[in-house]
């Protein structure tokens, strides 16, 4: 998911979707860091990011 969102930031030419797909990316990623046990770490991805 995360991969996809991020192809999906790069490819869009529309900025409004590259804005909702970079905020899917960020919790693609915070959902691998909870996945990885590391709780702290997927917390402030998404209190820093979103």
């Amino acid at each position: 998911m995360a991969i996809a969102a991020a192809w999906g930031v790069v490819t869009s030419k529309n900025i409004v979707h590259s804005a909702f797909y970079l905020a899917l990316s960020f919790s693609g990623v915070a959902v691998l860091y909870v996945l990885m046990n590391a709780d702290f770490l997927a917390a402030v991805q998404l209190l820093v990011y979103t």
